[in-house]
């Protein structure tokens, strides 16, 4: 199974992933033809998140989650409270995309 999101080659992207325990297994996510170091994929709710067989591109946003890795890749960063795994592929592309600001008051 792909996941693809069609979207302009110049678009920053945020994903949000909804769920507190999240799973992908024998998949490829991407977003078409927008290079990895501008997604975030955005677990904001997630305490677990399992990925098995997968090939992720972007930075996985995950800051209360446990990533368990078999199996996969990532081509991003990886932003989690804390990985296990084994036999994975890991290359280093930090975040470049520029996304508006709001601001707080």
């Amino acid at each position: 199974m792909e996941t693809l999101f069609n979207v302009p080659s110049t678009s920053a992207i945020i994903v949000n992933v909804t769920g507190s325990n999240v799973s992908f297994n024998a998949t490829s996510m991407a977003c078409g033809s927008v290079p990895d170091a501008r997604v975030i994929w955005n677990f904001r709710q997630a305490t677990a998140v399992g990925i098995t067989q997968t090939s992720f591109k972007g930075t996985l946003l995950a800051p209360l989650a446990t990533i368990t890795y078999r199996n996969s890749s990532l081509s991003g960063q990886l932003i989690a409270y804390a990985s296990v795994g084994m036999s994975n592929g890991f290359s280093s592309r930090p975040f470049t995309g520029r996304l508006p600001l709001r601001r707080c008051e």
